[in-house]
């Protein structure tokens, strides 16, 4: 169908998720019992018919192709609502509720060209549906609704704050290694099988089942020609990369790897050599969860791993480029697998399975987990946890270093019950953030022009909404860095835990007329994490304060819990028992400062991460050395800022010697 003159109403049509039609002053079509009707109204036989099918034929779960003259689709969507005629819209009062699945600039259908009319039913046309279909890259095998539900699950996923740290940074450092033995192999040089075990086995690498790789790092050691000629087919050939991949495959004998998700895997590793971005490495059964979630019953149809990684790259592709409809920042290929990795979670190799967590329980999170996570008390830990479930607002607040966060994150796990992000968002406020950002407002579109949309806060009470007896859990780090009643607006009063009610819900700003009242869903709670030492923020607003319980997260060089989280970590005892009395002695003039106060001691997570490389006491103290110095060194700085004299007194006690 045409959305007006030359589809010139898809941008506003996708915005309101909506459909319609003109012929607006033949008034509701429901009054009219037949086409003849219609043209007794005066309106000609495609005009009536046109009109006639919008108003009486079309149904809920249709699915409706939109088209730009007779050569190009812009996009595809599901009809949701029945007919409706809205006299309160200036034009176009003939609608249909519509959830948009994809938004094109213009695709070009191949084949013959598409009807002039405004609307046509092509139900019964397979070619032309298949044309359509083929142009807009929608496969007959996918389910709109779980295609549609993969998408923001992707979404949720790339919006993640720690999205690129925990799925590109290391992928291109280990792909990094692997081009360095690429390279020296196709130079000819020797040394190109240590620099490729290094990769394998890089601290990083986590990328291959440990078996796999194993069996194949001794094969390469034991087999070098044949792992050359084997490389050979991988990185020196020509071909498409599918071609090239299963010609390495038959050179590795399937003694070294046993099924084709091993062959795919160690495989796919060697192809980043070549550009990562382009090429990201694989495991079959993500991408088989990844299609299953997607709506593709039919998953990989290739019978080998070159041609099953042709079809994942397509899979990528498609991931790509809908994701642009959907404004999904996946830049590319590496991206596109991250956030599928991220989604489905996939279990290592059935034929080499990684060790299991030693922890009882590894998928679930209960108070046990937590206190071995966590430096605080078991008690204080359950008083947290049930806090959380009365007050359903939280604010950790604390010094620098207390790990507020990671607290935070553990809490949240703890409310859930498991080790996952499904049921949780995580949002940084900073000064320039607001309503628009956080609830809802106007945002600038690809295209020009703006478009209303929803903010991480409604979208992720949506998500609330869909499982209402399961708790959601929204972590703001950095509470106090926004301008508090800005952001919240409205939401100040709806937040209460006494006011997660439709009796409560209100008006919200930008609501559509037609939009119901809002309120906040029962089952989903706020944990913030707040700096107490950062002089540049005001207080928090005390409307804020009434509405969220605050506990404070103190320093936990005391722990024995910290204590033994260095020990495992490798830090000898005498180090140990330095960083506890030194930085306690610290924290203890600290807080006895006038114009310092317990708000700003120094907390442990400057240790948390020692290194596990450290061979002597020398290396120990060069450790502890850095962290006083690139660490600690600056905050005391700015403490002190104008005492320079106990500020170097304070650095040399933190350095004497034992």
């Amino acid at each position: 169908m045409a959305l007006g003159e030359e589809s010139r109403h898809w941008d506003s049509c996708h915005a309101e998720r909506i459909a319609f039609i003109g012929w607006d002053d033949v008034g509701d079509l429901r009054q009219y019992k037949s086409k003849d009707q219609l043209k007794e109204h005066g309106l000609g036989m495609h005009d009536a018919l046109a009109c006639w099918e919008f108003g009486h034929v079309m149904k809920p779960g249709d699915m409706i192709f939109v088209k730009k003259g007779t050569t190009f689709v812009l996009g595809h969507g599901i009809v949701k609502s029945d007919y409706s005629f809205d006299d309160a819209r200036p034009e176009y009062k003939h609608v249909r509720g519509v959830e948009w699945l994809s938004k094109m600039d213009g695709v070009k259908i191949r084949g013959r060209e598409l009807a002039r009319k405004t609307l046509t039913d092509i139900t019964k046309d397979a070619d032309q549906v298949a044309d359509v279909k083929r142009a807009l890259d929608i496969e007959g095998s996918r389910e709109p609704q779980a295609w549609t539900e993969f998408l923001r699950r992707l979404e949720r996923c790339r919006a993640h704050p720690d999205f690129e740290a925990n799925e590109v940074t290391y992928k291109l450092e280990v792909a990094a290694q692997v081009k360095s033995a690429r390279e020296r192999f196709q130079s000819g040089a020797e040394g190109w099988e240590n620099l490729l075990r290094r990769a394998f086995t890089s601290k990083l690498n986590n990328l291959t089942n440990w078996r796999s790789r194993n069996r194949f790092v001794q094969w390469m050691r034991t087999n070098t020609d044949q792992c050359r000629v084997a490389l050979h087919a991988l990185w020196s050939s020509n071909g498409p990369p599918e071609e090239r991949l299963q010609g390495f495959c038959d050179e590795v004998p399937t003694d070294t790897l046993w099924t084709l998700g091993q062959y795919l895997n160690i495989g796919t590793f060697l192809l980043m050599a070549e550009d990562v971005r382009r090429l990201p490495p694989a495991k079959i059964e993500a991408f088989r969860k990844a299609w299953k979630l997607a709506g593709r019953a039919d998953g990989p149809s290739g019978d080998g791993p070159g041609a099953v990684y042709g079809d994942i790259l397509r899979f990528l592709d498609d991931l790509v480029r809908n994701g642009r409809n959907w404004r999904i920042p996946l830049r590319d290929r590496l991206d596109a697998q991250g956030a599928v990795w991220w989604v489905t979670r996939p279990d290592e190799d059935k034929n080499g399975p990684e060790p299991p967590d030693p922890r009882p329980d590894a998928g679930t999170y209960t108070l046990e987990h937590a206190g071995q996570d966590l430096f605080l008390p078991a008690d204080e830990i359950a008083s947290l946890l049930t806090l959380l479930k009365r007050k359903k607002n939280l604010v950790l607040q604390g010094p620098p270093g207390t790990g507020k966060t990671y607290v935070a994150q553990r809490l949240a796990w703890l409310l859930i019950g498991e080790r996952s992000t499904d049921r949780i968002e995580t949002v940084q406020f900073h000064q320039s953030y607001g309503y628009e950002d956080f609830v809802r407002g106007y945002r600038p579109t690809y295209g020009g022009g703006f478009d209303l949309q929803d903010g991480p806060f409604l979208r992720f009470c949506d998500r609330a909404r869909e499982a209402p007896d399961r708790p959601h859990v929204l972590i703001i780090d950095e509470i106090n860095r926004g301008n508090l009643s800005r952001i919240f607006g409205e939401l100040l009063m709806l937040i209460e835990a006494d006011k997660r009610d439709p009796a409560w819900a209100v008006r919200m700003a930008y609501s559509d007329p037609d939009e119901p009242a809002f309120h906040v869903p029962a089952n989903l709670h706020l944990v913030g994490a707040m700096n107490t030492a950062d002089r540049s923020l005001a207080l928090v607003d005390y409307a804020l304060r009434r509405r969220f319980a605050f506990s404070t997260i103190e320093p936990a060089f005391d722990s024995k819990g910290f204590d033994r989280h260095l020990a495992d970590g490798g830090v000898p005892e005498p180090m140990r028992r330095r960083i506890r009395t030194r930085l306690e002695a610290l924290n203890r003039q600290i807080r006895e400062h006038p114009q310092l106060g317990e708000g700003f001691q120094i907390g442990h997570s400057y240790f948390c991460r020692p290194p596990n490389d450290l061979a002597d006491a020398a290396a120990w103290n060069g450790w502890y050395t850095g962290v006083v110095r690139y660490d600690i060194e600056p905050l005391l700085r700015e403490y002190w800022f104008d005492d320079a004299e106990r500020a170097g007194n304070a650095l040399a006690a933190l350095r004497a010697a034992d």
